[in-house]
């Protein structure tokens, strides 16, 4: 008679996979093809959205058990209100997403993803990978803005003559407007219409100074515009001031 031997093992995966690369990027709008970044310190730190996003996912996974399964996690979190004022971190969406990978250990994975209908706020991104057992691990941290608003008041800008030089022919002006303490204000812009097609200035401090020539005077009335815009592009109400020659 023969006999046979049989090796029984209760050897378990106990080994989370690992997320050794990771990267989101944007896939549309003014961001598209930079990628999110793992801080925000400041305002001008992230990349904001106007409307739903659509990121492109790139990851590694790799596993020692049983290999990593097809199958992760898109993990949205609130973390800031839309003045960049901290609030309870709050998981507001997940994803699941379906992932072709490559080998049974190893997985280099891409795929394009749509978050909608988010508030405005400051979020962040993270990635939950699982093995072919259900142990999961998960990435660092991707940080964006969703913004659709400047929620500033009006400005207040004031023209006030400073001096003329070239023997009079130059005049001196300095604008005055104060900046709104909101954090995400990344700007004051400033158009001016004299001399032919408008000029624009951009200022991070509360006051510009210019100069308006003589002959402009004579094409009428000289006028600037003004509006503050945050770090997402979004623009206050403009505002007119008229002013002549002294």
């Amino acid at each position: 008679s023969q006999k046979w031997i049989y090796q029984v093992s209760n050897e378990t995966d106990t080994s989370d996979p690992v997320v050794t690369t990771a990267e989101v990027k944007v896939c549309t709008g003014n961001f598209e093809g930079e990628s999110l970044p793992n801080t925000c310190s400041e305002p001008k730190d992230l990349i904001y959205f106007t409307e739903n996003m659509d990121i492109d996912l790139n990851l590694v996974v790799t596993d020692v058990g049983t290999g990593p399964a097809a199958s992760f996690d898109i993990l949205v979190k609130k973390v800031k209100d839309a003045n960049y004022n901290p609030v309870t971190e709050t998981l507001v969406q997940t994803k699941t997403c379906q992932f072709q990978y490559t080998t049974s250990q190893n997985g280099g994975y891409n795929k394009i993803a749509c978050l909608n209908s988010l508030e405005q706020g400051v979020y962040y991104i993270t990635i939950k990978a699982y093995d072919k057992t259900k142990r999961s691990g998960v990435s660092e941290n991707f940080y964006f803005g969703i913004d659709t608003s400047a929620d500033f008041d009006p400005p207040e800008p004031t023209v006030s003559y400073l001096s003329s030089s070239g023997s009079g022919t130059i005049y001196n002006y300095k604008i005055t407007c104060t900046l709104p303490t909101a954090s995400d204000c990344k700007f004051l812009v400033i158009q001016y219409g004299w001399g032919g097609t408008p000029k624009t200035i951009s200022s991070s401090s509360d006051f510009v100074a210019v100069s308006v020539r003589e002959n402009y005077f004579t094409q009428g009335t000289n006028y600037i515009t003004c509006w503050y815009q945050d770090y997402a592009g979004n623009k206050s109400e403009e505002v007119r001031v008229d002013f002549e020659k002294p």
